[in-house]
């Protein structure tokens, strides 16, 4: 997963319009993401990829907010179904800490009740938040057996997974330190939403 191309709309002073973003994962470990539009093309290379979308919008017009769509299977009685999650993403000043913040907003249509949970820097608790909301068991790389992500304090719940499936005898009761040498081998950069055939559903926390 070292690259991608998705579609995407930006609302900014209360007009919207679709652009193209591309995601790149450099070989340094940084996270380059370039958004094209009609007639503009913003470029930001940081540590993450959720970094990344935050130098974004600190070149975008001041109050820009993502629109993303994704899609994730739930399991409701034995069975797969797919629901569609929107994704919101800008800067919204946080008093405590006198600045911008990325804030992640995520929603969702669930038996006719509009879900929506949110969080400042932090994708895992929106994400994990929402989960709890639904209430039924999530099938994505956030909660699946073979994923896991490196918990040093850089980590970027968005989009810094790692699938073990194909990891010869990866030990995932092991605390992730003690788990190095497989991460080298492992899949990275997954999206929390990815969801595959492999799945094996583990009941995770993810903040």
């Amino acid at each position: 997963m070292a690259e991608y191309l998705t579609y995407l709309k930006i609302e900014e002073n209360e007009e919207i319009r679709s652009c193209r973003m591309y995601v790149q994962f450099l070989s340094n470990g940084q996270c380059k993401i370039r958004l094209d539009g009609h007639n503009f093309s913003e470029e930001a290379v940081e540590s993450s990829y959720s970094r990344s979308l935050e130098a974004l919008l600190r070149e975008l017009p001041s109050g820009s907010t993502l629109h993303l769509n994704n899609k994730i299977v739930i399991n409701k009685n034995g069975f797969c179904h797919v629901m569609e999650i929107s994704e919101k993403v800008k800067l919204s000043f946080v008093p405590y800490e006198n600045d911008d913040l990325i804030e992640f907003i995520l929603g969702c249509t669930f038996e006719n009740q509009e879900l929506i949970a949110a969080c400042f820097d932090d994708f895992g608790i929106a994400f994990s938040n929402l989960v709890k909301q639904i209430g039924l068991p999530v099938e994505t790389c956030a909660y699946c057996h073979n994923g896991d992500f490196k918990s040093d304090g850089g980590e970027d719940l968005r989009h810094g997974w790692y699938c073990f499936r194909d990891v010869e005898n990866a030990n995932m009761q092991l605390p992730w330190v003690e788990r190095l040498e497989m991460f080298s081998k492992a899949t990275p950069n997954l999206s929390a939403f990815f969801w595959c055939p492999g799945f094996q559903y583990q009941n995770k926390e993810l903040a």
